[in-house]
């Protein structure tokens, strides 16, 4: 699979190098800022099928290495093909129970609990970055589609 930059502002492309991508199955992926090392990181998070278990494995590419690294595993799977959340350094999944955290600077997974409100089913939950914050939002079956609770977390 081939990855690539787009920077729309100077009509750039930038194709990244390739990696040993055997076994591989994408899940999830995002692109974010590490400002603690003046880097832009594209990280790829995937899933391996390991000794009966599923394992997810993550592939980190640096702009300004120009090199892909891999870092410690994810701790749980994100849903599947879902494109991270960046917000201060921080790119965001969501995953069945709780929230992924991946801090670029240090390039370490944290996990973040759902509020208590959303302890009821989960049909359309998403991640969003909305006024320099990280929110939630959770849609019900029982709710109408115009409808939603929402939870902003400044968590970090």
């Amino acid at each position: 699979m081939t990855w690539v930059l787009w920077n729309p502002l100077i009509q750039e492309l930038y194709e990244l190098p390739g990696y040993d991508c055997a076994d591989l199955h994408l899940q999830a992926s995002g692109l974010g800022y590490d400002c603690a090392h003046d880097d832009y990181k594209v990280v790829r998070i995937d899933e391996i099928h390991h000794n009966g278990s599923y394992v997810y494995k993550t592939l980190v590419y640096s702009l300004k290495f120009d090199s892909w690294k891999w870092i410690k595993d994810c701790p749980c799977g994100p849903r599947q093909f879902s494109q991270g959340v960046y917000l201060n350094g921080i790119l965001y999944w969501m995953s069945t129970h709780f929230i992924i955290a991946l801090d670029l600077s240090t390039e370490d997974y944290r996990q973040l609990s759902f509020p208590s409100v959303f302890s009821g089913p989960r049909v359309d939950l998403g991640i969003r970055n909305e006024f320099g914050r990280v929110g939630w939002m959770l849609g019900s079956k029982l709710q109408l589609l115009d409808t939603a609770t929402g939870w902003m977390g400044d968590e970090r």
